[in-house]
């Protein structure tokens, strides 16, 4: 097949008046669209698409964690639908997503950077799109508490990892697991990574998890970071790695999923 175009198939040139119409239309769409995308989108590496992180590699990688409320409080303007899902399927009010975005502040620290110091909240966060129905169980809430993990770029901003992740409500107090949530990544990145300088206390929360716990994000935090740090004590609570015994364990153990938490009312 030849890379030069059939004769009937040639372009026609298009009047002065025509490309000026479709430029400004190009222009218009292509600014609209970028303003969602900035507003919306989880950040992505250039050339991607959307970056979606583990829960193990959000909390283990953030230089810090940090919880922040934003304030919902503001009732539904008149002209939007009074109903949280309605058959249009209506984004939340933009004036109300603005404001909320804006209105993000710090609640309380997870895992705070070395010396006790707090990062300061980036200006752009990600909790999720403004057309995702998080947004209306949220304003029902009269406010929205998410996690944002803190990273430092090639410029020593913190900025947050925000990812895809975030869409389904996992990382806010949408999740009625929330609290499981939060206790778990508390615990883990309170204890010391060396191996060397880790306290018997920490081994001992570790085996004690290990050996009884049922709570999933508490379990899979413990394991993921025990994988990194201190494989040894996988060893000798669950056995060899390869052995049958730790294949049913670490089979049984898996990054906890969302509940439907954000899904529209059938």
């Amino acid at each position: 097949m030849s890379g030069a175009p059939d004769s009937d198939l040639r372009l026609k040139p298009v009047p002065a008046t025509g490309r000026l119409r479709l430029g400004l239309l190009v222009g218009a769409v292509g600014a609209i669209g970028w303003t969602l995308l900035l507003l919306a989108s989880p950040p992505a590496a250039l050339g991607q698409g959307a970056v979606r992180m583990t829960m193990a590699d959000k909390v283990f990688q953030a230089e810090s964690i940090v919880e922040v409320r934003l304030p919902l409080d503001q009732p539904i303007p008149k002209h939007m639908p009074s109903k949280a899902y309605d058959s249009k399927g209506s984004s939340f009010p933009r004036v109300l997503f603005d404001r909320a975005m804006k209105g993000a502040r710090i609640e309380r620290v997870l895992k705070p950077l070395p010396g006790g110091t707090q990062a300061t909240l980036p200006k752009q966060i990600y909790v999720f799109a403004i057309q995702s129905p998080c947004w209306w169980k949220a304003h029902r809430q009269g406010s929205l508490r998410s996690l944002v993990f803190l990273k430092r770029d090639t410029k020593g901003r913190y900025e947050d990892s925000g990812g895809v992740e975030h869409e389904q409500g996992l990382y806010s107090d949408v999740n009625p697991d929330y609290a499981l949530l939060v206790k778990a990544i508390q615990e883990v990145a309170s204890w010391t990574t060396g191996t060397a300088a880790a306290g018997p206390d920490d081994r001992t929360s570790q085996r004690k998890i290990l050996e009884s716990s049922h709570d999933p994000y508490q379990l899979y935090l413990t394991v993921q970071f025990l994988n990194r740090h201190a494989p040894e004590v996988l060893t000798e609570v669950w056995g060899a790695k390869g052995a049958l015994v730790r294949m049913q364990y670490d089979k049984m153990v898996t990054e906890p999923a969302p509940q439907a938490v954000c899904t529209p009312p059938q």
